[in-house]
């Protein structure tokens, strides 16, 4: 039952106002600060510029989420990282609304700057911090991104289906960024509670990580958050693909 742990669901595809509706019942609706209304891949949806911020919904006891998680988002990119280094686009975060240091941040999906156009997941107080998908994401089209961590596991997907080989980040220093093909494995191994810092400061951000240049710098619509870990079949049908 796909609806089960269901904590939000923003199609972001009213096509006009400054705020998005949440679907999952919980009434976490969104206020747009920043990114305009666009095309979408089936009618409306937001188009975010880095300097634009993104979608802020305000803290919630029901984003205090330590254990398993499920992200999915349909995304579209403008262009590539890779020319752009060390550029970041943020998909979900939950953090403070202005960036302080990756220490703050709870929980966040984005596309890496690092590993440039793979797919990120972050958490600041988990054994790695950090996992890449291991597989580019594509560039000039729509696509559908996923993460789901279950217990001390993760897993990326892609367009619906599971990728199989990661990359870890083994600490915060430069060097420590899973770049390069030693850093490449075939298990994504997270361990431990994903801890807010502050617990109570954080809100949860649709393209956006407080970090100035570093939002969202192409359209998202359809993003889905559930405290569980949704199964590979589960992944694939909410992708539509």
């Amino acid at each position: 039952m796909q609806h089960e742990g269901l904590i939000g669901h923003w199609p972001m595809d009213e096509g006009e106002g400054t705020t998005v509706r949440d679907l999952s019942g919980n009434g976490l609706h969104g206020r747009i600060d920043g990114p305009i209304w666009s095309e979408g891949r089936d009618g409306a949806a937001l188009e975010f510029r880095p300097e634009g911020k993104g979608v802020e919904i305000e803290s919630d006891p029901r984003l205090d989420i330590q254990d398993d998680i499920s992200i999915s988002a349909w995304l579209f990119k403008f262009a590539d990282n890779a020319t752009r280094k060390p550029r970041w686009d943020a998909v979900l975060s939950r953090c403070p609304k202005e960036y302080i240091d990756a220490d703050y941040i709870h929980y966040e999906l984005m596309i890496s700057g690092v590993n440039p156009d793979e797919t990120s997941f972050f958490s600041n107080s988990t054994t790695p911090p950090c996992g890449w998908s291991g597989k580019n994401i594509p560039i000039g089209e729509w696509f559908h991104v996923g993460f789901v961590r279950k217990e001390d596991r993760g897993q990326f997907y892609l367009n619906g289906l599971p990728t199989d080989r990661y990359r870890v980040q083994t600490g915060y220093g430069p060097g420590h960024q899973g770049e390069g093909e030693g850093f490449l494995v075939t298990d994504f191994e997270i361990a431990g509670e994903m801890l807010a810092r502050p617990s109570s400061a954080q809100n949860l951000y649709i393209g956006w990580d407080g970090c100035p240049d570093f939002g969202m710098e192409g359209k998202i619509s359809h993003v889905y958050l559930y405290d569980r870990a949704l199964t590979t079949e589960e992944m694939k049908r909410l992708s539509g693909l």
